[in-house]
């Protein structure tokens, strides 16, 4: 598959090149740095255009964009494939992307991968700026794989995944917009705090370090709830102005709005006002959604979580001591199941857990919500009790 990001045994001594073989890849790392100069757009652009992929004459674009059948591990769903060349060798290119802009390029080389410090060099020598964006969490190892963020005079920065395939080719990325979210394989291997144990890369300035928080969703919505539930006698909601200190989740304005369309996916909910938000660790994006009214919130939820690995949440929360036991079953779908549970733990009051799984092209993606008030929301059509005290796919 020309996504491909897989990694053969001998990865690791590829990277240890003798002096003789790192010249030869300065010219290469140059050749890979000019190629990418005009994939980046400018700095109010959110992505590239299908149509000006053309103006880019050093690669012949076959045609597209075409739908694929399964993602680009950055999610996009739609390809254009296209033919170069890099030092003299022939290359193959990819841009990535939806169907009304490009988001991401992939290059696929056949030799095998450069040093890193020949890399950065070479895109130096080209005109970029370049800093370190993810690196080994374990300061004593060397992991084959590396990204980096680059920026050019009068473009936005982009970021560039350099890595191994298992053809012991290599592999790069370009990525227009952000750094793409981690594997679980990934998250356990790096991190996107290089600043942090004095880790450091060669060639490339390290990111400043950032406080310590969740890397995987699952440790994220985990950290979330147990953050949420309130400890005996404490009201049933938490202040508007509280809600800033909660962990992976960056709020979208200063204060709640006024919520004219109430979200139902969760059930009925009328509470008058709404706050929204971005949970985000290193593998996991979610929307977050507060809700309350004038004067505090009661109810939670994050949505669209990916990459996260069926059942972790309720494993890590059944480890720290939560029990959760079904209440109400959601209507059977053929992509989608939801429940409902009461989540009950040590120092905190019971509240109601919902968990939604859902899949659509392949595509796996999970919802938590929390209701502080320990209410279950009106039963709709379909909706049934546990039977053996389960839910289908529960």
């Amino acid at each position: 598959m020309i996504f491909s990001y897989g990694i053969r045994a001998g990865a690791m001594a590829l990277l240890l090149l003798a002096g003789g073989r790192a010249a030869a890849a300065d010219a290469g790392a140059t050749a890979l740095a000019e190629l990418i100069k005009p994939m980046l757009i400018l700095p109010a652009d959110s992505g590239g255009a299908w149509e000006g992929l053309e103006a880019d004459r050093a690669i012949r674009w076959g045609a597209g964009p075409t739908m694929l059948n399964k993602p680009s591990p950055d999610g996009n769903f739609f390809a254009r494939p296209g033919q170069t060349t890099l030092s003299g060798r022939p290359v193959t290119v990819v841009a990535s992307g939806a169907r009304s802009m490009v988001f991401s390029f992939y290059v696929r080389d056949a030799a095998p991968p450069m040093d890193p410090e020949a890399l950065v060099a070479g895109l130096k020598q080209a005109g970029f700026a370049v800093t370190l964006a993810r690196c080994p969490a374990d300061p004593r190892g060397v992991a084959p794989r590396r990204w980096y963020k680059v920026a050019l005079a009068k473009k936005k920065p982009a970021f560039l995944y350099a890595g191994p395939l298992q053809s012991g080719g290599s592999g790069y990325t370009l990525f227009l917009n952000d750094l793409p979210s981690m594997t679980q394989a990934e998250a356990a291997l790096h991190t996107d705090n290089c600043a942090a144990g004095g880790r450091s890369a060669p060639g490339a300035s390290a990111m400043p370090a950032a406080a310590a928080r969740p890397t995987t969703g699952q440790a994220g919505v985990v950290a979330v709830i147990e953050a949420l539930l309130r400890p005996p006698g404490a009201p049933a909601n938490l202040p508007w102005a509280s809600l800033a200190s909660l962990p992976v989740i960056t709020w979208s304005s200063a204060a709640p709005m006024k919520m004219s369309n109430p979200y139902s996916d969760v059930g009925q909910d009328l509470n008058p006002r709404l706050f929204e938000g971005q949970f985000k660790t290193a593998t996991t994006t979610m929307q977050a959604i507060a809700t309350g009214d004038e004067r505090a919130a009661n109810r939670f939820t994050l949505r669209d979580g990916q990459r996260i690995p069926r059942g972790a949440v309720f494993a890590a929360l059944a480890r720290d001591g939560y029990s959760l036991t079904p209440l109400r079953c959601g209507k059977v779908y053929t992509e989608t199941s939801q429940a409902w549970f009461r989540i009950a733990g040590p120092g905190k009051q019971p509240a109601i857990l919902y968990r939604a799984h859902h899949s659509s092209d392949g595509v796996v993606s999970e919802d938590y919500a929390l209701r502080l008030d320990n209410t279950l929301p009106p039963a709709e059509p379909g909706q049934t009790p546990p039977v053996g005290g389960r839910c289908r796919d529960q």
